[in-house]
């Protein structure tokens, strides 16, 4: 006797699925669907880790980044000779990590809603690169 034979007769007529959805018990028998929620609601939790996982490794770039440009411009002190190049350097590394995080918003895998934030990170790249353009600016040309 079939699976869903037995648990037919077990059970004395059809399962919750069989009696209020018949025509889902003929697609999948309720064990299956059962299965199947569980599986999404996996899937949807393993998206949502990585998701924060490559928030957070944008944001710990960023701050790097920011803690670098701390230690090269100083408030009050003058500007070392090769300023220019580190600036030039740094400016390089945002705008490769605003490219990174620009193509990972737009990922299918982002979860709904959380795209956020990223373009917070976005804006705050934005910022330190704004703010290096005006110190490269104010640099006697060389």
């Amino acid at each position: 006797m079939a699976a869903v034979a037995a648990s037919f007769y077990e059970a004395e007529g059809p399962d919750l699925l069989g009696r209020y959805a018949p025509w889902a018990a003929d697609i999948m028998p309720l064990p299956t669907w059962i299965q199947l929620g569980v599986a999404f609601s996996a899937l949807f939790s393993v998206m949502a880790l990585w998701h924060r996982f490559r928030v957070w490794r944008i944001d710990a770039n960023r701050v790097k980044i920011e803690r670098e440009m701390a230690a090269l411009l100083p408030p009050g002190v003058a500007l070392p000779s090769d300023a220019r190049a580190q600036i030039d350097e740094l400016t390089l590394r945002l705008r490769a990590l605003s490219d990174r995080c620009r193509r990972q918003s737009l990922s299918i895998l982002v979860p709904m809603g959380a795209e956020i934030y990223y373009r917070y990170q976005e804006t705050l790249i934005a910022n330190l690169l704004r703010a290096l353009r005006q110190c490269r600016e104010r640099l006697p040309s060389s």
